[in-house]
């Protein structure tokens, strides 16, 4: 066999393989919404999506505010729920609003952080 008859066999094979992939990723996404996946996990997958290189601390921020939603969550309770300095939490929750995943409500008292819009869609379902 030529080696263009090869590359354009191996062309073919990766095709092919990618192709189950995106069969098997498409699978599961309908597998998930037919479960009704959970508000923890549209949002986290959507955050992925917009950054994929979030942080654990910050997953496990956006985990517990995507619980609250749509009430939002204060430091306090995130520091306790993280078992992590209130420092460390207002640096990881400013990680997040600066890269548009989360916002401060500085009206309420004290302070609440709450799902982006973006973010808030997912949340609700209201993303598709």
């Amino acid at each position: 066999m030529s080696s263009i008859n090869e590359m354009l066999m191996d062309i073919a094979r990766l095709h092919d393989e990618t192709a189950n992939r995106l069969r098997a990723y498409v699978a599961e996404a309908n597998r998930q919404q037919a479960e009704g996946a959970s508000v923890e996990t549209r949002v986290l997958d959507q955050a992925r999506k917009l950054h994929p290189s979030l942080g654990a601390r910050q997953e496990e921020a956006l985990t517990l505010i995507a619980r609250s939603f749509p009430d939002g969550v204060g430091t306090g309770f995130l520091t306790k729920a993280m078992k992590y300095d209130q420092p460390n939490v207002y640096l990881t929750l400013q990680a997040l609003i600066k890269q548009k995943l989360v916002r401060k409500d500085g009206a309420a008292k004290p302070h609440k952080y709450h799902l982006a819009e973006e973010l808030a869609k997912s949340a609700a379902g209201t993303d598709v």
